[in-house]
């Protein structure tokens, strides 16, 4: 997904977001905006701010090589309700460089998504941000198996809820 590429799912009422499944046999790859400054994401996302909206669908993502660059984005968002997972399996390189993956709740008593990354060789963030984040219900939980951990000091992994429990990382 390359200069403003999407795959997203949304609602706009009751029903929930759908969910978003990957397998990627090599390397997938999100990155760049375009001309307007629109990023490249994976996204599923509740906009209502109606108090009986959907949850955000869920994201599930494999892949050997997976690298997020130049804004690339992988993010499941609610205005007023539960917050989407999303779990993401990759066998050798996690790189998130300049980018994010990212749960939110962002109104209402929802809770925030988890976020699980699982088994990479590397996981490299370099200025790269992981957040499970809720407004007042639980953050949601952050799980990250890897043989190598290599943050910048400029990253960010953050499990938190602005007025509920902060999630674990």
């Amino acid at each position: 997904l390359l200069n403003h590429g999407l795959i997203a799912t949304n609602t706009s009422n009751i029903g929930h977001a759908g969910d978003i499944q990957i397998r990627a046999t090599s390397t997938f790859t999100i990155a760049g905006t375009d001309e307007d400054g629109l990023k490249s994401a994976l996204n599923s996302s509740s906009t209502s701010e109606d108090n009986h909206s959907g949850e955000a669908g869920t994201i599930s993502l494999q892949a050997n090589i997976l690298t997020l660059a130049a804004g690339g984005e992988i993010n499941t968002s609610t205005q007023n309700a539960g917050g989407g997972n999303i779990g993401m399996t990759v066998r050798n390189l996690l790189h998130l460089q300049q980018s994010k993956i990212t749960t939110s709740a962002r109104g209402g008593r929802g809770d925030g998504g988890n976020i699980t990354l699982d088994n990479p060789h590397f996981l490299v963030l370099n200025r790269g941000q992981v957040k499970a984040q809720a407004n007042a219900g639980h953050g949601g939980n952050i799980r990250i198996v890897a043989e190598q951990f290599i943050p910048s000091v400029d990253s960010l992994v953050s499990a938190s809820s602005r007025l509920g429990i902060d999630g674990q990382v």
